[in-house]
C-alpha cells in the first residue's frame, strides 16, 4: 500500500470513529462503540477483524499472555481503544509495539469518550523501528 492509499484509509477509519462518537455521544460501554464502528466500516466498504492474536516468541519462550490487536482494518491499519486522555500515552506506546510487531507504518488510537474532533489519534511508527 502506498502512502496516499494508507493516508486515505487512516482518514476513512478516523472519520468512521468520529461519526460513531458524534452520533452516540460519550459515556456508554466500549463494546457498543466498537460494534457500531464495525458497522460503520462495513457501510464504507472496509473489511476488519477484531481481537487479532499476534504470535509472539521471546528467545524461544511462547508466553501464555497474548498480544491482541483489538481491531485490524483491511489488513493494514491496527486500531486500539483508550478511555480518557490520561491513558493516551500508554495507548500510544502500546500502538508503537503493535506497529513494530505487525510491520506497519501507522495505526489509530480511539477514545470514544472524547469529543469527535479530538477522539481519534494517528500513531506513526518510530523511524528507528521501521523495516
Amino acid at each position: 500500500m502506498n502512502k496516499a492509499e494508507r493516508s486515505r484509509l487512516l482518514s476513512t477509519v478516523g472519520d468512521s470513529a468520529s461519526e460513531v462518537i458524534k452520533t452516540i455521544g460519550g459515556g456508554l460501554a466500549q463494546s457498543l462503540y466498537v460494534e457500531c464502528l464495525l458497522h460503520e466500516l462495513r457501510l464504507r466498504g472496509l473489511n476488519s477483524r477484531t481481537n487479532l492474536v499476534l504470535p509472539f516468541n521471546y528467545k524461544g519462550l511462547k508466553p501464555e499472555s497474548l498480544i491482541v490487536v483489538p481491531l485490524f482494518v483491511d489488513n493494514e491499519i491496527p486500531v486500539d481503544f483508550v478511555t480518557g486522555a490520561a491513558n493516551l500515552p500508554q495507548a500510544v506506546a502500546r500502538m508503537q509495539v503493535l506497529l513494530r510487531l505487525l510491520n506497519r507504518l501507522s495505526g489509530l488510537v480511539i477514545d470514544f469518550h472524547a469529543d469527535p474532533a479530538s477522539g481519534v489519534h494517528r500513531v506513526i511508527a518510530k523511524k528507528s523501528e521501521r523495516n
